[in-house]
């Protein structure tokens, strides 16, 4: 939707988003089969309102590398919305995709100038990923929806990632979150 009517009316929901004490904003890029619409009328109004800017892309299993993936979550964004992601999250979630797949976006990302950083749960990561733990080198975002808004990874860690390298962790699925269905964060530093 990119009508003046809904670049206002989404400005208005990062308004209020910014207004309830809600820091960050995090877009999805690529759903790893297509850019969702709103992405960068999204970004662009949740900057405008202050909020802190991220993204995440997904890699789905079959063909596609790692690469191709981040190069779709990349295309069309604007380069100042673009510098401005704190990061940009390699999405993790589904089975069959590859540790190939999941080191090629990765690389890509930082090859774009950003952090590399996953954001994946313990189930997708130990059960569908087989637990690897070749990517320490990267920053994680963890799903773990225990419904409390509190930083608990070293209750249930995986992949080898220690304290230090947990960013934020998402505790809750969609909710409705000042008229924005949304899920909810916790995250850590800047």
């Amino acid at each position: 939707e990119r009508s003046a009517e809904a670049v206002k009316r989404f400005g208005d929901e990062a308004k209020k988003l910014k207004a309830a004490g809600v820091g960050v904003f995090v877009q999805c890029l690529w759903t790893g089969t297509q850019q969702p619409a709103p992405r960068v009328v999204s970004l662009r109004n949740a900057a405008q309102a202050g909020l802190k800017i991220a993204g995440y892309a997904s890699i789905a299993p079959g063909g596609m590398s790692g690469i191709t993936h981040m190069m779709q979550a990349r295309s069309g964004i604007p380069d100042d919305l673009w510098a401005g992601l704190k990061q940009v999250f390699v999405d993790v979630e589904l089975q069959g995709i590859t540790t190939a797949q999941v080191r090629d976006a990765v690389g890509q990302i930082a090859g774009y100038a950003k952090p590399k950083s996953i954001y994946t749960s313990f189930n997708a990561w130990v059960n569908y990923m087989g637990n690897p733990t070749t990517f320490t080198d990267c920053l994680l975002w963890n799903a773990n929806w225990d419904a409390n808004p509190d930083i608990d990874f070293d209750t249930l860690g995986y992949g080898g990632w220690t304290m230090y390298a947990l960013i934020g962790e998402q505790w809750s699925g969609g909710t409705n979150v000042q008229g924005q269905f949304a899920d909810r964060n916790q995250f850590r530093g800047e």
